[in-house]
């Protein structure tokens, strides 16, 4: 029986060192290369990949993430009434007020702090040239959401744990491996569509290299929480911790997708056919990769 854990444990690291492979492979080369799009072709590629990666995001979070949680708190909690659908609307509403309330009156308040420092030092001169119209008037840029990437990152970071700890906590090779493909299937979609986003949020390299590290992390950290969870906690505890973390993610998932991009992408009013095939590409890719966890 020792040897067999032992194997169960190998088999959990195997696939631990394969999710740090593919953030590297199919996350940082892309960030690193993208950039490096002549600038004509740039916002063609990048918004393509860009609605793709909505698409993605759109069918992770009502496919796999919700559609998981309601069929676990279903099997647990013998209620008519919709509690995953509750948890997964007070995560849609708990990001939309972060982002929309908190950041961008945060960030408001610190552009005009900016814009009176800038009247009070230069004065009459500063003036004298906006009247002239030398120079353009302060304005708060909202043509790109600088704290999508964040969030972006924050949310599936949540995802990837939850992910990690649904293959830390399973006892057996024959539970192990359904689990670990189907997360190595549908990962390299996701970091790829990571560092589109990333890139159409014009996250510096260096910070978009970083934010894809503790991306990267968070699946094998999973793992080990799982491993450590396995251990210590009943079975039930385990079932009601992670389906009520999936549920409350999910929604942050699909806000992520609806609103921060792909609202914001076709609002461009570019290449939209090409966008709507890159988003139904994206969201079947998640649709197909849900059968290899049946």
């Amino acid at each position: 029986q020792f040897k067999y854990a032992m194997n169960v444990l190998l088999l959990k690291f195997l696939f631990f060192g394969a999710f740090i492979l593919e953030t590297l492979i199919f996350g940082g080369i892309p960030l690193i290369y993208l950039n490096r799009i002549p600038d004509f072709l740039r916002g063609s590629v990048l918004g393509i990949a860009n609605a793709f990666a909505g698409g993605v995001f759109l069918g992770s979070g009502f496919i796999h993430m919700l559609g998981e949680s309601l069929a676990q708190i279903h099997d647990i909690i013998p209620t008519h009434y919709p509690i995953g659908a509750l948890l997964s609307a007070s995560g849609f509403l708990f990001t939309f007020i972060f982002e929309k309330g908190l950041l961008t009156h945060s960030h408001s308040h610190n552009v005009q702090s900016e814009q009176m420092m800038s009247l009070d030092e230069e004065g009459k001169e500063l003036k004298s040239q906006q009247i002239n119209g030398e120079i353009e008037p302060f304005e708060d840029d909202v043509s790109v959401n600088s704290s999508g990437g964040y969030i972006l990152v924050l949310v599936l970071s949540v995802h990837s744990i939850l992910s990690g700890f649904a293959l830390g906590v399973q006892a057996t090779t024959t539970e192990v491996w359904p689990i670990g493909l189907a997360i190595v299937a549908h990962k390299w979609v996701e970091v790829f569509a990571i560092s589109a986003a990333l890139i159409q949020f014009q996250t510096p390299i260096r910070k978009g290299l970083l934010l894809l590290t503790l991306y990267g992390i968070m699946e094998p950290a999973g793992v080990l929480i799982g491993l450590g969870l396995l251990a210590s906690l009943k079975e039930t505890s385990l079932i009601y911790l992670q389906c009520t973390s999936t549920a409350l993610a999910s929604g942050t998932f699909i806000y992520v997708a609806s609103v921060d991009i792909l609202v914001e992408e076709f609002d461009r009013q570019q290449h939209l056919l090409w966008k709507s095939l890159a988003c139904v590409i994206g969201f079947a890719a998640m649709a197909s990769f849900a059968l290899l966890e049946l």
